[in-house]
């Protein structure tokens, strides 16, 4: 942030987009290490982030909060213990800056995107595209145009929404 700082003067919006997946295991395959690793980029990253710029953001008026969810913060699925916790966590979470700081002009919002073909889901697309009443996985643009909304003012009456973009897929959970 102050790197940021120095050289912009200012930060307008914090994008939490870092994530990791626990490869569909369950609550008795995950190891406590691999725990620990997912909460720390999957929850702590975005609030560690989010404490950080808070003070900035009140001092200039207010700011954008957007934090990458899942399709996961919906509902549980096969596997994915330390995933799904993770990604439930990070809504409640997003839902509590809206709440704490909407007055003061931070807008927090959550992305929560489903199957996007990325490096993160390689492998694991191909055996649930079925499920995806769209018939295919999402692309990185698609993801990349809802966070520029979620940044927009066209969002500015958007607070602690989530806004899924999964093809359909949590409809038939």
């Amino acid at each position: 942030m102050d790197k940021t700082l120095e050289q912009y003067n200012q930060i307008d919006i914090l994008y939490n987009g870092a994530g990791i997946h626990d490869k569909y295991k369950t609550a008795g395959e995950v190891e406590e290490d691999e725990y620990e690793k997912l909460m720390a980029v999957n929850v702590k990253g975005p609030y560690l982030a989010a404490k950080a710029v808070i003070p900035h953001f009140l001092e200039r008026g207010g700011g954008i909060i957007i934090n990458v969810g899942s399709q996961a913060s919906h509902v549980a699925g096969p596997g994915g213990s330390a995933y799904v916790t993770s990604k439930h966590a990070i809504k409640g979470f997003t839902k509590q800056l809206a709440y704490d700081y909407g007055q003061q002009g931070i807008r927090a919002n959550l992305l929560a995107p489903g199957y996007i073909d990325t490096p993160m889901t390689e492998g694991i697309q191909d055996e649930r595209l079925n499920d995806i009443p769209a018939g295919r996985a999402g692309k990185p643009e698609e993801v990349a145009a809802l966070a520029v909304f979620l940044a927009s003012d066209d969002s500015s009456y958007m607070h602690g929404t989530t806004v899924t973009m999964d093809g359909g897929w949590v409809v038939g959970r």
